[in-house]
């Protein structure tokens, strides 16, 4: 077990002071070298961006390096098994997308491992809404419509891939609206908002940071946003819980990143690391770029992040397994 940290002369912060209170002086420090942080997407996505942002952070906290490497295929799998192979040392951690913990498990039917019991969750590391676009010009101009439209005749929604959160979120609505709309997967975000410019499909479920250019040009009308809380970009646009149909009370689709590490990390280097998250995200340039990123700046303890990911997992097994969405 690591039992002292390294005293940080950059640090002067009383919540890590506390964190790291009662390590005794007699064991070796940490870090005692750089720290490997890997991202299982390619460089230059969101993701890629906020893990930088940490690192740097986090690197001058702790005055060591914080090294990016991105292992990016297989929905993130390629990544996350390479650090669930990693020594539990504190020396290499993952940043990723939280469905490889919630969603994977159920639709992917060959992982050479298992999220749940190969890594641990440190801090949730920001999380995002997804927003229900129609094109202009069609007859659909509010959620209200859709359904009415949707209890006619099925109908094609993009998304940005098989099992993304797009697609999931669609399949979710489906299902507590007892609607049969069919899904048009394309490879990424900007392939699906295409082909509703073109008026391929319908609508499509899609991120909103991709797609706020054509929601600010007119092109595509938004119906309603997925979260919690509406978002700060297009403020004025319900999130389906408001929208007063009964069904959609309780509705909502919040998906993000997540920070974790090889099983057994120790409690201690989990804790540290969790609290220099929720410190970077304090910083006011990085909460800024957050939100310009169209990113809800949330942040959790070790313990909170493993409650929250266990009930999306149960939320997301249904929802996957009633759909029949399967991968090899």
């Amino acid at each position: 077990m690591l039992k002292q940290i390294k005293k940080w002369s950059s640090l002067g912060c009383v919540s890590l002071g506390l964190v790291l209170g009662g390590i005794t002086q007699a064991q070796a420090a940490y870090p005692e070298k750089p720290v490997k942080l890997v991202v299982n997407y390619p460089a230059g996505g969101y993701i890629d961006i906020v893990s930088r942002l940490v690192g740097e952070y986090a690197s001058n906290k702790i005055g060591q390096p914080v090294i990016i490497e991105n292992r990016p295929g297989a929905a993130g799998a390629v990544g996350g098994q390479y650090v669930a192979r990693q020594p539990a040392d504190g020396y290499t951690f993952l940043m990723g997308l939280d469905t490889l913990y919630t969603v994977n498990p159920y639709v992917y039917k060959n992982m050479n491992f298992s999220p749940t019991e190969d890594l641990e969750p440190i801090s949730r590391v920001g999380s995002f809404n997804q927003v229900l676009l129609a094109r202009s010009g069609t007859n659909i101009n509010s959620l209200e419509e859709f359904l009415a439209a949707s209890k006619d005749k099925s109908m094609f929604y993009s998304s940005s891939g098989v099992g993304t959160p797009g697609h999931l979120a669609m399949e979710m609505f489906n299902q507590t609206l007892s609607l049969d709309n069919e899904h048009a997967p394309y490879a990424g975000n900007a392939a699906a908002a295409q082909a509703l410019l073109r008026g391929d499909v319908e609508v499509g479920f899609l991120a909103i940071g991709v797609n706020f250019q054509y929601i600010g040009s007119g092109d595509f009308v938004p119906l309603a946003t997925s979260g919690l809380q509406r978002d700060e970009r297009i403020p004025n646009v319900l999130t389906l819980q408001e929208t007063g149909v009964q069904e959609l009370s309780d509705f909502h689709v919040e998906m993000g990143h997540v920070m974790m590490a090889p099983k057994g990390t120790d409690a201690e280097v989990m804790q540290l690391w969790s609290q220099l998250i929720a410190e970077a995200f304090a910083d006011p340039e990085i909460h800024q770029k957050l939100i310009s990123f169209n990113l809800i700046p949330s942040t959790s303890s070790p313990e909170q992040t493993r409650t929250y990911l266990d009930k999306e997992a149960q939320r997301w097994q249904q929802v996957v397994e009633t759909a029949g969405i399967s991968l090899d």
